[in-house]
């Protein structure tokens, strides 16, 4: 069995950045027996024994978390090259299925009951309607996939939620306003509270993230001081960087939460700092749509920003991102982003992730025989392992996982 890289990992630094991850992930599965890694060009390719022939793939999810994700998405790159049945993508969040039915009327009672209050008429085709859902609080992930067209009308106003809706295929007509918008694999569409929906739906699978209302508007208050009601601009996200960030990002954490040895299916830290970083990277994607009329930025002080420095370090066991340090020293985002990259050269959320690799660094001195590198870097809000391992390397000069083995006398 062999691993290829993409072909654009094309400099040296990334080649050997992918080489460790692949050493790292085999290194922490049971199953296959590492047989070689080599560097071929732009390439790395990793050959491995595996002595199950139901081994799974997804069991080594460093390798693939970083790797994979430049062709596009973890669900697509797996299905296409390492299932065991090569046509059949993996369904996310396939272990919350929750509804299943080819009654229009049962689904549309089901559906006011996880969505909103609907009417539902059938245009053309047979319905059928599959529901995977997992409910984390402030954030809720489905994955729905619908099987014919039909006329999806919410009745009243929606509910006091933020819709994310990221098509896997098919495609989705929304009528909230003058124009209507269309959601499909190239769009992503976002519903916001007090919205009136017309929609026609046609045969789609789509990841549905809700995000609470009120945690959408207090992130986006500190961006803003003022901002007009979102109903009245709020439809397709801009294709921006921070929107490529997000899509990727949301589609490696709903296959990651089906997993249930991962970190993120277990009570602890680093479950909260996934959820931290999805509800910044939606926030950012919103403000970059947001009308012009935005806060002014504003510098603060030296003082200011040695404030947020304090606050972080005490608080860098938690789940912490730019909107908490903002808050607590009582300044806007941009105004707190503009001085920190002014005094210190970086982000603020650039100087949380490096004093998160010195505890890092003490967590891998001290950890025992069980401790892998996934688990010690999820808990510190590390999700991308390849930029984590790069990052440790060039502050510490090994990998965390010689560090590891050396601690562990490995």
């Amino acid at each position: 069995m062999a691993l290829c890289v993409p072909a654009d990992f094309a400099d040296d630094a990334a080649c050997d950045e992918a080489i460790e991850l692949a050493r790292t992930a085999v290194a922490e599965c049971s199953a296959p027996v590492l047989q070689a890694i080599t560097a071929r060009g732009a390439t790395a390719v990793v050959d491995w024994v595996c002595p199950d022939p139901s081994f799974p793939f997804r069991a080594t999810p460093l390798f693939s978390r970083r790797c994979w994700r430049r062709q596009g998405t973890r669900a697509s790159a797996l299905a296409s090259t390492h299932n065991k049945h090569p046509g059949r993508a993996l369904e996310p969040l396939s272990s919350y299925r929750i509804f299943s039915s080819m009654d229009v009327d049962e689904s549309s009672q089901f559906a006011s009951r996880i969505w909103e209050r609907n009417r539902t008429t059938i245009l053309h085709g047979d319905y059928g309607l599959r529901w995977n859902h997992l409910d984390a609080g402030k954030v809720a992930f489905s994955y729905v996939q619908h099987e014919c067209t039909v006329d999806l009308r919410a009745q009243g106003p929606l509910s006091d939620r933020f819709r994310l809706f990221l098509h896997q295929s098919g495609a989705m007509e929304h009528r909230t306003g003058k124009h209507p918008f269309v959601s499909d694999p190239h769009n992503v569409v976002v519903h916001s509270p007090g919205m009136e929906l017309k929609s026609i739906l046609g045969p789609s699978k789509f990841l549905l993230v809700s995000f609470d209302g009120k945690c959408v508007r207090d992130a986006m208050e500190q961006r803003f001081h003022t901002i007009s009601r979102y109903q009245d601009w709020l439809g397709v996200l801009p294709p921006t960087a921070d929107l490529r960030s997000l899509r990727s990002y949301t589609a490696w954490l709903v296959l990651e939460l089906d997993n249930p040895n991962s970190p993120l299916c277990m009570a602890g830290p680093a479950r909260g700092h996934a959820k931290r970083l999805l509800l910044t990277l939606f926030a950012e994607c919103l403000a970059e749509s947001a009308p012009e009329a935005s806060e002014a930025v504003e510098d603060i002080s030296l003082a200011q920003v040695r404030r947020a420095e304090e606050w972080i370090t005490a608080n860098l066991g938690e789940p912490i991102g730019v909107e908490e340090v903002a808050s607590a020293i009582e300044v806007g985002i941009r105004s707190l982003e503009k001085s920190f990259k002014r005094v210190r050269g970086c982000t603020p959320q650039a100087f949380i992730m490096g004093r998160r690799l010195g505890i890092a660094r003490q967590m891998l001195q001290g950890a025992g025989e069980t401790a892998s590198v996934t688990t010690i870097a999820m808990s510190l809000g590390f999700f991308e392992l390849g930029r984590f391992s790069q990052r440790y390397r060039q502050l510490f000069g090994e990998t965390p996982s010689m560090t590891l083995a050396r601690s562990a006398g490995r």
